[in-house]
């Protein structure tokens, strides 16, 4: 409980505020005399704070993004295209017996037998 009502340094929320839009009410908060904004806030408050918070949290989560694709240049990716006969290693968890685990090699060489054409969506 502790750790949700604890602040977030970079944005200056905590994760309860972010997630239920209000601080928790903890059992501590009942015996000590806390100045704490206690009073029940009209509707307009809470949509107005509630509207306020998504924002932010909305805009830290597109910059996040952001950086992360300048990071890993996601813009380059491609989809790969084969042609038929073409080699290419697949992925095999399946592990023979009698063979160790960390001796084995999960990819196999592959003939590729057909080719089905799909068209990008977007």
């Amino acid at each position: 409980m502790a750790l949700h009502s604890t602040l977030v340094t970079t944005i200056g929320l905590s994760l309860a505020y972010m997630m239920y839009h209000r601080e928790l009410r903890l059992p501590i908060m009942a015996k000590l005399p806390l100045n704490v904004d206690s009073r029940n806030k009209t509707l307009t408050e809470l949509i107005t704070t509630t509207r306020a918070t998504d924002n932010l949290l909305y805009d830290n989560t597109q910059l996040s993004f952001t950086a992360a694709d300048n990071l890993y240049c996601n813009k380059s990716a491609v989809t790969p295209t084969y042609k038929v006969k073409d080699i290419v290693l697949l992925y095999d968890e399946h592990v023979p017996a009698g063979q160790m685990r960390k001796l084995h090699c999960f990819y196999r060489p592959v003939k590729i037998v057909s080719v089905y054409h799909t068209t990008r969506i977007g």
